[in-house]
């Protein structure tokens, strides 16, 4: 055998080996290449279907479609529950507007079974005469839709309020104001008792006209969807709106928000609601609209993973947004349309009074347009109009708003709201500190509405008719607190009566009589009998006063 030969027959069983290794790693190699491919598949069906966003936006065009920049999954979510509900707010008195659009909301998502509307208004047996029997028969009309929405009161609310009572908030603010100001108490409450999660609120002067599954998809990824009220220029021509009119209200408008489950949220709701105790009215000159300049922090406290600003055009149109989205609208086959493309929702603010709108001014709250300029707006505007009326949305305006009087019935002064309002203000801390103290520590501040002493505290409406409780050189110790404040937070009055301990007195008073007490809903023994001790006080410079004030009770309720 030659050299050769033998070589070869010793080393064959190692290639024989090293075939068998290298066939071997190919069959793993290709083993694992094809579980990869499955993975993969297996993935992208699941991002197809879980990522659902995504696909609801795929047949925008790519100019209207929001940019969601970088997405994260439920973030610090942890979402347990998938189960999505909906909801507005109002007094009874705005029940046909929150009818017709719950109903448009239930025939474009009929799978979404939890509509929700929370109630700011008086449940309680001292509501105003006649108001019980017209809620009741509100809540009847309720239970007889086909699938009756959910109703939430605020005494519901309470427990999510924290340490201070929605009474309080009533006491402080006027309806429109008491509404927004329950916001953040009411997210919580349908997060925790529906299991929510996913929640969005609308207002209900807003037309839902498609199905609005691309923001409730969208906080899969977002702990809040947010929407602005412009995002292009206004013109420099001193019409409002404009930038400096957005900068009061608030850059985004909050009669859109969408919320998630999430630790972000909770933390935002908190936060909204600890702010609104307070700050919640509409004195954009104060930096407060409502409740909605408060998400101007959002985008400062969370990061931008957190929350999502919706730029859609389609979404959330409306007065502030139409000098650049109202040449695109128009109407096809009783569809509104935005372009090509159709509108999701438009917001109808400023035409909640029907008996007194105007369609030629578009809304109450800007001059800047007319119908006139846009021609192909104005079947959009009457088909609306047409929907309201068509479910009698005024119907139920002359219930009484609940909390506008005291339990026994009598009239709360705005003047009374005021003073609670600044006296239990923290920003206020540095002013009458005696005053303030001696407010919190007498009177049953958080039952405002309560025209009763309790045990160790006297009823707010009691304080006010005693004597000042902070007198100086320029009261008369014997004014009640509320004449004070009424001349305190009268600014005319100071400057046509200055001298109220001398000659101006008289004719302050005969303002009070002719004006004043059915100006403030005063009480008219109450302020007789302030009379006869202003006389008493006095020596009888205010005889002729108390006089007057009786023959202008027998005028104006002759026996």
């Amino acid at each position: 055998m030659s050299l050769s030969s033998q070589w070869s027959c010793q080393q064959w069983p190692f290639i024989v080996q090293a075939m068998t290794i290298l066939v071997l790693a190919s069959i793993a190699l290709l083993v694992t290449m094809a579980i990869r491919f499955i993975a993969c598949e297996t993935s992208m069906r699941e991002m197809r279907g879980s990522s659902r966003s995504q696909i609801a936006l795929e047949g925008l065009p790519h100019h209207l479609a929001p940019a969601l920049g970088h997405v994260e999954d439920a973030e610090d979510t942890n979402l347990t529950s998938k189960k999505t509900c909906l909801f507005t707010i109002s007094a009874f008195n705005n029940y046909g507007f929150v009818k017709s659009f719950l109903k448009r909301l239930q025939k474009l998502h009929p799978d979404l079974l939890c509509l929700v509307w929370v109630v700011a208004d008086n449940i309680q047996d001292w509501a105003p005469n006649g108001m019980k029997n017209l809620t009741s028969e509100i809540l009847y009309d309720v239970q007889q839709q086909p699938l009756p929405w959910h109703v939430v009161t605020v005494d519901q609310l309470q427990p999510y309020l924290g340490d201070f009572s929605y009474a309080e908030l009533a006491f402080r603010y006027d309806m429109v104001c008491f509404n927004t100001a329950l916001k953040p108490a009411a997210f919580k409450y349908i997060f925790h008792e529906f299991g929510a999660g996913k929640v969005l609120f609308f207002d209900n002067d807003i037309w839902i006209l498609q199905p609005v599954t691309a923001l409730i998809d969208a906080l899969d990824h977002y702990s809040l969807v947010l929407t602005p009220h412009s995002t292009q220029p206004f013109p420099l021509d001193g019409f409002k709106q404009d930038e400096r009119n957005i900068m009061l209200a608030g850059q985004f408008n909050f009669g859109f928000v969408g919320m998630a489950a999430t630790e972000t949220t909770f933390e935002w709701l908190e936060y909204w609601n600890r702010r609104l105790r307070f700050y919640g009215f509409a004195r954009p000159n104060e930096g407060m609209h409502f409740d909605q300049n408060w998400a101007n922090f959002i985008v400062s406290y969370f990061p931008q993973s957190k929350y999502l600003i919706w730029r859609d055009p389609r979404y959330n149109v409306a007065y502030w947004n139409l000098h650049y989205r109202g040449v695109h609208l128009h109407m096809v086959e009783d569809q509104v349309m935005y372009d090509q493309d159709p509108v999701v929702f438009m917001h109808f603010s400023g035409m909640s009074d029907l008996l007194n709108y105007n369609i030629e001014s578009i809304s109450r709250h800007q001059n800047r347009f007319s119908m006139a300029d846009f021609p192909r707006l104005r079947p959009i505007f009457e088909k609306y109009l047409e929907m309201l009326r068509a479910e009698d949305a005024m119907r139920w305006r002359h219930v009484p708003y609940g909390f506008c009087c005291f339990d026994d019935g009598t009239d709360v002064p705005q003047v009374v709201r005021n003073f609670y309002a600044e006296v239990l203000d923290p920003g206020t801390q540095s002013g009458d500190l005696a005053l303030i103290n001696g407010f919190k520590e007498r009177v049953a501040f958080d039952s405002p509405f309560v025209n009763g002493d309790s045990n160790s505290k006297v009823s707010l409406l009691r304080w006010m008719w005693q004597p000042v409780h902070h007198p100086n050189k320029h009261i008369p110790s014997w004014w009640p607190e509320i004449i004070w404040q009424i001349y305190y937070q009268r600014k005319d009055l100071q400057s046509r009566y200055p001298d109220v301990l001398g000659k101006d007195s008289k004719r302050l008073f005969r303002w009070f009589q002719k004006r004043g007490i059915k100006e403030y809903h005063l009480d008219e023994e109450r302020m007789l009998s302030f009379f006869d001790r202003a006389s008493r006080q006095s020596k009888g410079l205010f005889v002729v006063h108390r006089l007057e004030a009786i023959a202008l009770r027998l005028e104006a309720h002759p026996y």
